[in-house]
């Protein structure tokens, strides 16, 4: 609910991110569990908002990244497309897990799973890529 607030009112602020896709569409990308319960993710939204959050057991904290450009996005979502998650059905729960959800066109996909080599190596490397994305886009920003 306070994403959606918050991704409400970033978009209002920025009329030069805007693509073909539905306001709620986005990528979400996360890891963590553990004893402590910590997980961390980065979502990036249709809008061209990348957020970051952090969640330890129940408090989530979130915070806005930056914009990023119509072409970054356009290439993000063809690149997840290209990627067919709808043909796979991995939903490993463990001790440390990792996932990528994609929400397009009302439909959410999500694939969960704990051992990076039990997956296609396709799918591995697009999280690699868009996690390290975000992360040089979150060192720039501050």
């Amino acid at each position: 609910m306070l994403s959606a607030a918050l991704l409400l009112l970033l978009s209002c602020r920025s009329s030069d991110v805007t693509l073909q896709l539905s306001p709620d569409t986005f990528l979400e990308i996360g890891e963590g569990g553990g004893v402590m319960g910590s997980y961390t993710g980065y979502q990036l939204w249709g809008t061209g908002v990348l957020l970051y959050w952090q969640q330890q057991r129940l408090h989530r904290t979130i915070d806005t990244v930056t914009h990023i450009s119509r072409e970054h996005i356009a290439q993000w979502f063809r690149r997840v497309d290209s990627l067919h998650l709808q043909e796979l059905q991995i939903r490993e729960t463990g001790n440390y897990q990792y996932w990528l959800q994609y929400r397009k066109a009302g439909d959410t996909l999500r694939i969960q799973w704990t051992d990076p080599r039990q997956i296609p190596a396709a799918v591995w490397q697009f999280y690699q890529d868009i996690k390290s994305f975000a992360q040089r886009q979150q060192q720039s920003g501050q």
